[in-house]
């Protein structure tokens, strides 16, 4: 397989979407792709609040001899934190609670993380329900998981960069999946 983070504003796109930020996932046979998944979101108009966007940051693959042990630890980290919740454990995965935050939505630093893990806690109206794939290469590990996101169905992609058995950096893209019946087919989003 291989997977992109895909900066679609440089596109030009038909349709009504506007610049996109998205994941491609893309499994090739044969030297063809046969199935593909995405995973997309409108292009914040501002960074973050630490000044990054969605697409900048670190993207050099390495480590390659630690897949297995990087896929571990992201695996347990969003089972026991994100799905599980469990917050206490939170330091385990971050080096003296630094964390490079691409995401729109919060800021740097394991504490703007947890805050917004406790204000979703809290209103109840987003939440990851559980794990559907992991993918990853050397320190960068992609997962695809399942939920709620401002009360409606959702998927997230969480890509992770790690460096010395902790995570370092992050990007992620939610996207609401929409009724059964307004799918263009039944294959689903997962």
């Amino acid at each position: 397989m291989t997977v992109w983070l895909n900066y679609r504003s440089n596109h030009n796109i038909l349709g009504d979407w506007g610049p996109m930020v998205g994941f491609e996932i893309h499994r090739w046979e044969d030297d063809r792709i046969v199935e593909h998944w995405d995973n997309l979101c409108p292009t914040p108009t501002q960074k973050n609040v630490s000044g990054r966007s969605m697409t900048d940051g670190a993207n050099e693959v390495i480590d390659l001899e630690r897949t297995q042990s990087n896929k571990a630890l992201v695996y347990e980290f969003t089972k026991k934190i994100l799905v599980d919740r469990e917050l206490s454990f939170l330091s385990n995965y971050f080096t003296d609670g630094a964390l490079v935050q691409h995401s729109p939505h919060y800021g740097d630093g394991v504490q703007s993380f947890e805050a917004m893990m406790k204000a979703w806690q809290a209103d109840g109206e987003t939440a990851y329900h559980r794990m559907h794939l992991l993918l990853g290469e050397g320190n960068m590990v992609l997962v695809i998981s399942e939920g709620i996101f401002k009360n409606k169905p959702a998927a997230f992609y969480d890509l992770y960069r790690l460096a010395n058995d902790k995570i370092a950096e992050h990007w992620e893209v939610f996207e609401t999946i929409p009724p059964r019946d307004t799918w263009k087919n039944s294959n689903g989003k997962f």
